[in-house]
Order: C-alpha cells, then sequence, then structure tokens
C-alpha cells in the first residue's frame, strides 16, 4: 500500500545578535510558500542565548502539616541558557497532517481540516514525529517502549521547553513575546477573550517575530521534557530529567486565559492522556 506523500518545506530565518532596546532582531526569508494541504513548513531557528523563566508571580511556599518545607513558583529562577540552532514547523500539527501520516483523527473539534489537533496524548505525538521521519527517509528518535528520546538521530520530535520558549520569544523581551503586552495579545493567540470557547483554524492571526504562528492560544502544545522545577544555573541545550511523571506543555489555548498564554507560563500533564485543548508542533536539527 502506497503510504502518505508528506512534503516539508524549509524557510530559512536569520538571526542578529547585535543589541539594542528591542532585544535581538529575527529576521525571516520565506523561500517556499507554505501549500495547501498536508504540506508541513519550518523555519531554521539560528542558535543563541536568552533568559528563560520569569518573575510576574512570586514564589509560593508548599507546606506539610502547617511546616513550610519548599518554596516554588514553576516558572522561577530566571536563568540564562543557550540553544542551538533548529527548525521548528510554522504551525501547530494539523488534523490533515496528523490524518495524513498516521491515517486517523482523535480531534474533538473538527470541520475544518487546517484546525489543529488535539486529544492526542504525549505519547500519540511523539509516535507521530517517529512515523513521519520514516516516512520523509530520516530517523526516528523515540523509543516506544520507554519513550527515551535520541537526540543524536535526524528525524523530528516536539521541542524542549528551552527550544519552545526560545522560538516563543523570538528575541523579544518581556512577558508575551511579539506583542508586548496582554493587551496586544489577541492580534496572535486565541485565548478566552476572543475564540468563542473553540479552537480555530491554524495561522488564522498574525505570526510572531520569528514567523510562527499560534505559539501563543489556540492549543497547548506539548513538550520533550518531563516536567520539573528549573535550576539557577546557566544551561545548554537542557532536555529535563531523564524521568518523571508529567510532560510539559506550553502556549495556553483557546480555553486559557491571558495569563497562561506568557511566553513563560508552563504546564505539566499526564503523558498518556490527551485533551481537546492540547496539541503539538514538531522540530528537528
Amino acid at each position: 500500500m502506497r503510504g502518505p506523500l508528506i512534503l516539508i518545506w524549509i524557510a530559512l530565518l536569520l538571526f542578529s545578535s547585535c543589541g539594542n532596546d528591542q532585544g535581538n532582531i529575527f529576521h525571516v526569508d520565506i523561500i517556499n510558500p507554505l501549500d495547501e494541504g498536508s504540506d508541513i513548513s519550518l523555519v531554521q531557528v539560528s542558535s543563541g542565548s536568552f533568559l528563560m523563566g520569569s518573575t510576574l508571580f512570586p514564589a509560593f511556599t508548599v507546606s506539610t502539616f502547617g511546616v513550610p518545607y519548599v518554596t516554588y513558583n514553576p516558572e522561577r529562577p530566571v536563568h540564562s541558557v543557550t540553544v542551538q540552532g533548529f527548525k521548528i514547523s510554522t504551525r501547530e500539527i494539523t488534523q490533515e497532517q496528523y490524518k495524513a501520516v498516521t491515517g486517523v483523527n482523535p480531534s474533538k473539534y473538527f470541520g475544518f481540516s487546517d484546525m489543529p489537533v488535539e486529544q492526542v496524548t504525549w505519547e500519540q505525538a511523539a509516535a507521530f514525529c517517529n512515523k513521519l521521519s520514516e516516512t520523509t527517509g530520516l530517523e526516528a528518535l523515540y523509543n516506544l517502549s520507554t519513550w527515551e528520546c535520541d537526540f543524536s538521530r535526524n528525524g523530528y520530535r516536539l521541542p524542549t521547553e528551552a527550544e519552545w520558549e526560545y522560538a516563543c520569544r523570538a528575541g523579544v523581551p518581556g512577558e508575551y513575546g511579539t506583542v508586548g503586552s496582554q493587551e496586544g495579545l489577541s492580534q496572535i493567540a486565541w485565548y478566552t477573550a476572543n475564540s468563542d470557547h473553540t479552537p480555530h483554524q491554524a495561522a488564522a492571526l498574525s505570526d510572531n517575530a520569528a514567523g510562527l504562528y499560534d505559539m501563543q492560544g489556540n492549543v497547548w502544545e506539548w513538550c520533550n521534557d518531563w516536567f520539573t522545577i528549573y535550576h539557577c544555573n546557566s544551561q545548554a541545550d537542557p532536555r529535563g530529567p531523564a524521568n518523571g511523571q508529567f510532560r510539559a506543555a506550553r502556549g495556553g489555548s483557546w480555553a486559557s486565559t491571558a495569563e497562561d498564554c506568557r511566553v513563560a507560563a508552563r504546564k505539566a500533564l499526564d503523558p498518556k492522556l490527551g485533551n481537546y485543548t492540547v496539541g503539538f508542533r514538531i522540530v528537528r536539527r
């Protein structure tokens, strides 16, 4: 039986590290436009460093029997992170793209084939990456028994939290990235203020400074990492712990408040459970 034909268009993203009041500047040169159908478009994000996390909200103390034992905030401390260059899909994986690779569409909300796929578990998202890699002649990264990711291979995978936040910030400082403040969030994100209680077609709003659509809002996006607290030391390409209970998700959704759509906002989710507010996008090195 003939397998699905998936075309991967690559766009070049040039990064300039020249300092100014606006932070790092990203320049996008789209070589091939996003075609209709199941094609997947990616941009190349150049390597660089940024400050990961947020101090917007204070840490809170967790207590046992009234005795405080840990002070915690999942976005703290802000710490310096360096990432290598990577390619990232310009849109959340759509229902049409997911079905073209897997043969199924698990989504609750459908009607437009270019709506983001949702109700996908972390494990299903990882399996999609493997299938897409194999379909396009690349090496699969995920062990489907242990779910370990072999970063030395050349196929597709989910972004690390560091890669995701770096691409979402796109060199723009602040809590809301490209739009600068909560007041401008509706320009790039579907969330409670404008979503009408439903997800929307991918790339219907403006892109961010890196040429990426729906990084904030529409659906939460699975990341590769097991969810864990941050550490204060500088890190290069952090990938999270080797194991854990929950996987990280980023970006907020159509059902989220503006605060959950901030560039540093994080969510811990069961990797075996899907949700109609959760989807994903892919990366490759």
